[in-house]
Order: C-alpha cells, then structure tokens, then sequence
C-alpha cells in the first residue's frame, strides 16, 4: 500500500491494518485483516504469500473506476486490431483485428474482479470512446509558443 493512501484512510481502518501480526500463518492473518475490514464496509484482496493488496471500501464494482489510459494500434491482415492499457495493473483491453471482438485478456489475479465485463464489447467499446473523446478534446486546445 502506497503512503499516500495510508495516510487517507479513516482512522479505523489505520487501526486495523496496523493489528497486522506477522509472527504466525500469513494467510490467516490476511483472513482476519479482511474479515475485520469487513466489519467496516471494506475489503481487500490477499495472495498465498501472505500479502494484502487492493484495500478498498465495498461501495461500488470495481470496473466502474476503469479507465483506457493508451491505445496501440497495429495493422493485421484482416485489419486493425488494439492494445488499450488501463488504469489498473495489468487489466489489458485487446481487440486482435481479425474480426473476433474486443475483450479483456484473462490475467488472474488482476483481472478475477472484472470477469462480468471480460467480454462486454459495448462496455469496453464505451471506456475506448470515453478515452478517445479525451485525446480529441485535449488536442483541440490551442498552445501559444
């Protein structure tokens, strides 16, 4: 967890994960941090290692906060496909431009919180317009030099 977000949660929620007790099994001290983040309508995610990630509140889906950050394009023989980073970690949007459609490339355990929009072109269409209306509004300003 970055500083940054430590430093912005509520006080409870500091209390909690500063409980971390790294003297016994990892995983069940990861179990207990969650169960008790919970409580708190928060969660987060935790690996076999033994390490937390993704503290979050409960409120809202997690791919209702994705964003298309950049967009690759590249031509194929059948057409052109693209390669749409996103504003979580290795969470990929991919169209291979041979006519299949667009979708999110399978990466478990980052992608396991976004499998009911994995293949949801018009929503991930949506995000890549979202995006694309950005770039077009950010070019349109004038620069003096």
């Amino acid at each position: 967890m970055e500083r940054n977000q430590y430093e912005n949660l509520p006080q409870e929620i500091k209390k909690i994960v500063d409980s971390w007790d790294d003297s016994g099994d990892l995983y069940k001290e990861c179990a207990r941090i969650k169960k008790e983040l919970e409580a708190k309508n928060y969660t987060c995610d935790y690996g076999l290692d033994g390490s937390i990630y993704d503290l979050r509140t409960k409120k809202a889906p997690k791919h209702e906060d994705l964003r298309v950050r950049s967009v690759r394009y590249f031509k194929t023989r059948r057409g052109t496909g693209y390669e749409c980073t996103t504003n979580k970690l290795n969470v990929v949007v991919w169209n291979d431009g041979q006519g299949g459609g667009t979708y999110i490339a399978n990466y478990y355990p980052y992608t396991k919180d976004y499998s009911d929009i994995m293949e949801n072109e018009q929503y991930l269409e949506s995000l890549i317009d979202d995006f694309e209306n950005i770039v077009e509004d950010v070019e349109k300003i004038p620069f003096n030099v």
